[in-house]
């Protein structure tokens, strides 16, 4: 009698219960791997933004070297795409002239005839359709230390398309990471734009 009883258990397999908990597991495990590998791959393009920015930034003060001005026509940004200072993977195709950022968002640049405070001629790079989350490490990992010491300022929520940033120079490099965190949370626009020195 006994070892029937047993050998019907262990026929049975799984009770609702146990296999209950064994999804749970299973889902538990799943969701921290997609968290993980979440957090992994925006960390990969906010490092591929900060990029590719730095390349263009050098690539325009090249094209830019014996000039002592910047066009501050609203073709600027297509022109640049034209004379090829972006990074090629910021381009759907060869016939794109508007760059894209690691989040599709557009990425502009508008020329400055003379930044506030005798800086010379410069130029913003903006850069939208940033995640909240991205908006922040954009700005933490470019503002910072060991950023592009030509850089005089960061202006977070201006939905530029056609027109410069409003308030150029208006919030100066280095930016904190806290404030970089209200700024970015208070956007609704999910743009950043960063303003160069022309000439470094």
């Amino acid at each position: 009698m006994i070892k029937h009883t047993l050998r019907r258990r262990a026929q049975s397999g799984f009770t609702l219960i146990e296999a209950a908990i064994v999804l749970a597991i299973i889902g538990l495990v799943a969701g921290g791997i997609w968290v993980a590998a979440s957090s992994v791959y925006e960390n990969l393009r906010t490092a591929r933004a900060s990029e590719q920015l730095l390349a263009s930034v050098q690539q325009i003060r090249s094209l830019h070297a014996t000039q002592g001005t910047i066009s501050t026509a609203s073709t600027l940004t297509e022109d640049l795409a034209k004379a090829r200072v972006f990074p090629q993977d910021m381009f759907a195709d060869a016939a794109d002239v508007t760059p894209a950022n690691p989040w599709q968002g557009d990425v502009f640049i508008f020329g400055v005839a003379a930044i506030t405070g005798n800086l010379g001629p410069g130029f913003w790079v903006v850069y939208n359709g940033l995640p909240k989350s991205s908006c922040i490490d954009m700005v933490a990992r470019n503002t910072g230390q060991g950023r592009d010491t030509g850089m005089v300022g960061v202006n977070i929520g201006s939905s530029a398309v056609s027109a410069a940033p409003a308030g150029l120079g208006s919030t100066t490099a280095p930016v904190t990471v806290t404030a970089a965190a209200q700024a970015c949370s208070a956007d609704t626009n999910n743009s950043v734009g960063f303003l160069f020195r022309l000439k470094g």
